[in-house]
């Protein structure tokens, strides 16, 4: 299986360039749409996207795409809309974006992606999200890192029952404190387990320690305020 840039894979017609490295440079579009695209079959393993635009979005890119890993590399990646909803063959996904941070709406950004394991890069900022379905069916999950206090709507994660430890903590810290009446949805083994994560709080920030006193669960029900179901 082989590694493509979006050059090699095709030539598009929006506008940009590539390098002498032969990468694209998406200077112009707002997004790209690989829609039930079967990479395999081309023997494509890993697709690489550079983006120049000041707002490149992901909505809808690569919806039930069959590709094992997508990196985006962007000036600014301002949104998932549904981005890799049913890439049941993807494994990872690093979204790296110059901004810090991966922002704009997640809507089933990552639903019924059994396969995905990782999504590194630059955290996601959820602020202007409504989490709908986001992980739903990402069964194997482990990976993922939001920026803090950044979560404002519930958000289910009850099919992912293979988070680590890192990831219950940052989306744990990720959760806003200021809303009302929000729920954070785990499956039974990592709600189990933010039982057993203990740490201290540090002006909201929950910090791991195994001479703390502050459990993780403690931590989302009191200090975030926040459902644990």
């Amino acid at each position: 299986m082989e590694r493509i840039s979006l050059r090699n894979l095709m030539m598009l017609s929006i506008g940009g360039g590539g390098d002498e490295n032969d990468s694209f440079y998406e200077n112009y579009a707002t997004n790209v749409e690989f829609q039930d695209v079967d990479f395999t079959t081309a023997g494509i393993s890993e697709v690489e996207i550079n983006s120049h635009s000041s707002a490149f979005k992901m909505n809808n890119s690569f919806k039930n795409a069959k590709i094992a890993k997508v990196v985006i590399n962007a000036n600014n990646l301002a949104a998932l809309h549904y981005a890799f909803l049913g890439c049941n063959q993807l494994t990872e996904c690093e979204l790296n974006s110059d901004t810090g941070y991966v922002t704009g709406e997640f809507q089933s950004a990552f639903a019924n992606c059994y396969a995905l394991k990782k999504i590194t890069g630059s955290p996601l900022d959820a602020t202007n999200s409504s989490n709908t379905n986001m992980f739903y069916s990402a069964s194997a999950l482990e990976e993922v890192r939001f920026k803090p206090d950044t979560i404002k709507n519930s958000i289910d994660m009850s099919g992912s029952s293979l988070l680590t430890n890192n990831t219950l903590m940052s989306v744990a810290n990720g959760l806003n404190s200021s809303v009302t009446g929000k729920t954070l949805k785990l499956h039974a083994t990592p709600k189990a387990t933010c039982a057993t994560i203990m740490g201290t709080n540090n002006s909201g920030t929950f910090e791991a320690d195994a001479q703390g006193s502050l459990s993780l669960s403690d931590f989302i029900t009191t200090v975030k305020g926040w459902t644990l179901s």
